[in-house]
């Protein structure tokens, strides 16, 4: 085993000398493993080499006794002469844009690089793989052509065959009309349209996907659910509405919470107090910026109160295992809030009908008092209409020729009523 690595070793230092000779020619970095590109190029191709480069740079640029990277370090090392670079490169691995970089974020920043790496690699092979049958595709329809054009001039009755292969070309269009309706829109989805590339995380149709493989005719996609690989014609996918989380910028979320119908306003302004601690908390400004929405958006049928919160991240949601680990640290602070203002869930949040503290019993009363306690209920029920039952009923029974009586002027009987003749002059 040690004779096979000293055998690595003999070839890297090998192909190190050739290219330093070749760099002493051109110019340039040519076959030399010991380069810094060749290096970080290296490590990116795997997640483990890819953290331990992040902590490398990390410990590397930040000052002894500092836990964070910050725009000064970089200047520092950069120098005095190439600090636009060095904000350049603070912009790119400050995702959070918060002016200070942890270790965990630049960890979870390169390992994500070397992620996008490898798609834009596997991007780039399938989509040439594409190209290569398509000019295959379209090679043999030339070849077919430059026949048909070979014979008609080698024949003396051009027309005839111009005729045959014309009627030939027809009979054919019904067999392959589908296959080049399908050829055609496929070409359009994937060169024109380009959705998404390998590594993409997409959903379609509900359907939370990861892009797997990308051809021609159709793209192999991963469930992100249960990792099924499923592959869908790109002709279909032609008509379907597809979001790409990957290209996404930061992005919001909004959950729906049912709570007592007797929450009051306090209450929901407390949540929301308690909510923006959460997301201002040094722990976790970096995952969630810092506006909490809360509004109630609907009372039910008058037995509860739904609440719609609306939290934002500052990135997207490509990383699966980091939405979730993100959501569920959000989650459980906002039950831990619900906890301690309290808000309860629909029902008021009482002890369960029989338990020992809301014990089930019956109290026996007279009837007088029962009666009494009723008529009581009603009397109350009744004062509290804007018009009292009494009055609803006489208008109820008044009749239509009354009402017509009091339009125009005139009784029951026709007569004029309310009005008074003039006295004569000298009465």
């Amino acid at each position: 085993m040690r004779l096979i690595q000293n055998v690595g070793r003999v070839g890297d230092k090998i192909t190190a000398a050739f290219g330093q000779v070749a760099h002493e020619i051109t110019g340039k970095q040519v076959f030399n493993p010991t380069a810094v590109h060749s290096v970080v190029t290296l490590a990116l191709e795997k997640r483990s080499s890819s953290e331990a480069l992040a902590r490398r740079l990390w410990m590397s640029f930040v000052l002894a006794g500092r836990e964070a990277l910050y725009i000064d370090d970089l200047y520092e090392v950069f120098g005095p002469d190439r600090r636009a670079e060095a904000e350049e490169c603070f912009a790119v691995l400050d995702r959070d844009n918060n002016g200070d970089i942890s270790l965990e974020e630049m960890i979870l920043t390169i390992t994500e690089f070397g992620r996008d790496r490898q798609a834009i690699a596997k991007s780039m092979h399938d989509v040439d793989q594409a190209i290569h049958v398509l000019d295959n595709l379209l090679c043999t329809v030339v070849f077919i052509l430059v026949i048909l054009v070979f014979v008609a001039f080698l024949n003396k009755g051009f027309g005839t065959t111009l005729a045959a292969g014309a009627t030939a070309l027809l009979s054919l269009s019904f067999v392959f009309a589908v296959t080049a309706q399908e050829v055609l829109g496929s070409c359009i989805f994937l060169f024109v349209k380009h959705p998404y590339d390998v590594g993409d995380r997409v959903d379609i149709n509900s359907n939370q996907l990861i892009v797997e493989r990308i051809s021609l005719l159709f793209t192999v996609f991963k469930n992100i659910n249960d990792f099924k690989v499923t592959q869908v014609p790109n002709i279909v996918l032609n008509t379907c509405w597809i979001e790409n989380i990957s290209r996404s910028k930061a992005m919001k979320e909004q959950l729906t919470l049912t709570v007592d119908f007797g929450t009051t306003f306090e209450d929901v302004q407390l949540l929301k107090q308690e909510m923006q601690k959460f997301v201002l908390d040094k722990d976790n400004c970096r995952d969630f910026q810092a506006d909490v929405d809360i509004e109630v958006v609907g009372v039910g049928n008058m037995d509860k109160m739904e609440l719609k919160i609306e939290i934002r991240h500052k990135s997207n949601w490509s990383n699966e295992t980091v939405r979730a680990a993100r959501r569920s640290k959000f989650m459980c602070a906002l039950v831990l809030a619900l906890r301690k203002i309290p808000i309860y869930g629909p029902g008021g949040g009482d002890a369960a009908l029989g338990d020992a503290s809301k014990p089930s019993y019956s109290v026996s009363i007279s009837h007088e008092q029962a009666q009494a306690n009723k008529e009581q209920f009603s009397a109350d029920k009744e004062s509290k209409r804007m018009v009292p039952t009494s009055e609803m009923q006489k208008l109820s029974e008044r009749s239509p020729a009354d009402d017509r009586a009091q339009a125009t002027g005139n009784d029951a009987l026709g007569s004029p009523s309310g009005l008074s003749y003039r006295s004569p002059p000298g009465r």
